[in-house]
Order: structure tokens, then sequence, then C-alpha cells
């Protein structure tokens, strides 16, 4: 089932209870834990966390941590299975699931109350329940019918169940033959934090970077990542203008469609540009020679260009990308910016959330190697 209130069906809930906290191995995944950590920590809420990257270790970590557990909370995992079926749970445990992977599993949708999904997408197209479950009164009806009219009626009803079965069958085909992602679970997040009143700096930065993963993984559309990320730049907007010089903020502001440019040297960050790459083919022998011309055109000596961005003389560092937008369209490049989450800090180069993204999935990569 789904809850409409997230303050009082959920948050509220779990006040002066123990959590279990099962979380999935991906950057959402880890943003949401954060926010979620912060706010347990405000409210005293004692938990224990788990991190699962599979329907094994779901299972092995939910029976090696349910004892005197009545709720669970599960990040970006168990929305897309049978819970009940799986994890065989006891009747007054309740699971709270938060899962940006689509679809859901129809038996946790149609849950009496034991699976509660946090947040609905709306662009799920989810089937009515009388569509997908049915209770079969046929034996019952036998028995007050009797000679030619029960025979009739038997076959009449086989028939009407073959067509309802097969009704059920392309409904189910279609919900789930395709698995796509929803709206990034720390956004959700986020908008419960607001809610509390405890939506500080942290966790406006994680749903930043939770917001940047599904863009640079291009888990959703450009125009679907605009909308799910429209109560962020509210709250990025609203919390602009209180901040002080002496703290940390998170802005949005346009930056260079470039991963991990100012941790690289200029060259290093055009050559691995999924914007900028294919369409130079730098991956051919003509294609060095092409970000070379590049280069020449944008004023950046190769000197300059193959060392460290920091170590860059300010002026070019300043103009990066007012002149790759220059020299963008005479080398029929699509647009090498757009707005992007930015975290500022004292005495501190300021963050890009895209970069924060593929940091993360480095360290995920390596852990798990």
């Amino acid at each position: 089932m789904f809850i409409e209130d997230l303050r009082n069906d959920f948050y509220n809930v779990l006040l002066g209870n123990r959590v279990l906290l099962l979380v999935h191995y991906d950057v959402d995944a880890i943003c949401t834990c954060k926010i979620l950590q912060g706010l347990f920590k405000c409210d005293n809420i004692s938990y224990t966390l788990v991190p699962v990257g599979g329907v094994a270790e779901l299972k092995t970590a939910y029976e090696e941590n349910n004892e005197e557990i009545k709720y669970v909370v599960l990040v970006n995992c168990g929305g897309t299975i049978d819970l009940v079926d799986i994890l065989q749970p006891e009747e007054d445990v309740v699971f709270f699931v938060l899962d940006s992977h689509k679809p859901t599993d129809i038996c946790n949708v149609y849950s009496d109350g034991q699976v509660r999904l946090v947040y609905k997408d709306i662009e799920e197209n989810i089937p009515n329940f009388d569509d997908i479950f049915r209770e079969d009164e046929d034996e019952e009806e036998e028995k007050h019918e009797s000679g030619m009219e029960a025979l009739e009626a038997a076959v009449e009803r086989r028939r009407e169940h073959r067509a309802w079965e097969e009704r059920r069958h392309t409904l189910m085909f279609n919900y789930t033959q395709f698995s796509y992602y929803g709206k990034p679970s720390a956004c959700v997040a986020l908008e419960l934090s607001w809610l509390v009143s405890r939506c500080g700096w942290v966790a406006l930065w994680a749903g930043s970077v939770a917001a940047a993963s599904h863009v640079a993984l291009c888990a959703r559309t450009p125009a679907q990542c605009l909308l799910d990320t429209d109560a962020l730049h509210r709250r990025v907007a609203s919390t602009q203008h209180a901040n002080n010089d002496t703290s940390c903020r998170v802005v949005l502001e346009k930056d260079a469609w470039l991963p991990l440019y100012r941790w690289w040297s200029l060259e290093a960050a055009l050559r691995h540009a999924p914007v900028i790459a294919p369409h130079m083919r730098l991956h051919t022998h003509a294609g060095a020679a092409t970000l070379r011309q590049l280069l020449a055109d944008m004023g950046f000596p190769l000197q300059q260009a193959r060392q460290s961005y920091r170590s860059m003389d300010v002026e070019l560092r300043h103009s990066v990308l007012s002149s790759l937008e220059s020299c963008a369209p005479r080398h029929r490049l699509p647009v090498p910016s757009q707005a992007a989450f930015l975290l500022q800090r004292p005495h501190a180069p300021p963050q890009s959330a895209h970069d924060m993204v593929y940091a993360i999935l480095a360290l995920i990569e390596h852990v798990s190697q």
C-alpha cells in the first residue's frame, strides 16, 4: 500500500522504535541513507544499518537482524520483489519501502499494510486490484445448481475465467516487461526532512548528488530529471540567501559539462566528457589533432591544458566555461554547459555534485571488487 502523509504515516511511526535500515549499493541509496541518518540522529531513533546488494543479501541481512525489530526501512531495494513471500516476516513487522527501481511488485502495492510504499510515482501504470486478483466462487455456486443448468453455468464460468486470465496475463506483461527508474529516493527523503524542519545543507547536498547521479547515468530523461528536482531547486533557492559567507551552502549555477575537470587536467576532462568525446571522435587517431585544435581555438596552451586545473593560470581557469561555449558551435558540439549543483565551502574550491557522483561510484566499485 502507498502512504499518503510522509510525516505522520512514515516518520512519526518510527519515533521511539528501533529501526532496521537496509540500503542498496548505489549513489541514490547512499544519499538517501545520509539524509535518514541525520533525521534519526536528531530524534534519537536507534537503528541498525546493513548494506545489501541483492535478494540473497537482503534475505540474509533480515534474518540476522530481525530480533526485536518491528519496523524495517528499505532504501532502493525490496520494491520490485514480493517482500512478504521472500522474507517470511512475522505479522506485526512493517516494511517501509523507498525504492526508485521500477516497476513496483504488485503484491507490495496491494499489501494489507505490512508493506508500505513511501512514494508513488505518477508514471507507474499500476493495474487495478480487480484486474489482477479474483476470488473464485465456482464451488459455492455449484452447490446451489444441478442438472443441465449447472453444467451450462460451469462452462460459462470457465470461459469467463479463461478470458480473465488472458486479460490478467496481458496486463501483467505490459506492467513488468520493462525495468526503469523513478524519482530519486533522496529527493523524497529531502522532502521529509523539509517537513520536519531539519533540511540543512547536508541534506540539500545529498539530494543534489542523488539528482545528479540520475543525470550522469542517464537513468531518466532530461525532462524527467528536471521535474524530479523541481522541489530541490526551490529548497536550494530558499536557503541560498539565508546562509552567510562563513558556512557551507549549496547553490545552483551554470557549469561546464566536463567530468572532474576541477580535479584533473582540462585535456583529460575533455577526453572523457560524454557530450564532447563522441562528437569529436576522440577515440580515433584524428581525434587527438581535433582536440588540440579545440584547445587552440579556446586560447589554452597545451602546457596549461595538460597540468592540473588548480595549477592553471587564474585567468584561464575563470574562462574555461566561456571559451568552451564560444568554440562549441564552430566544432559542431552540443551545448557544453548545464545547470549544476555546487557545494561552496569557506576557504575551499567549489565542489560539483556530478564530480561527487563519479567519486562515489569509484568507491563502490573498488569496495565491491
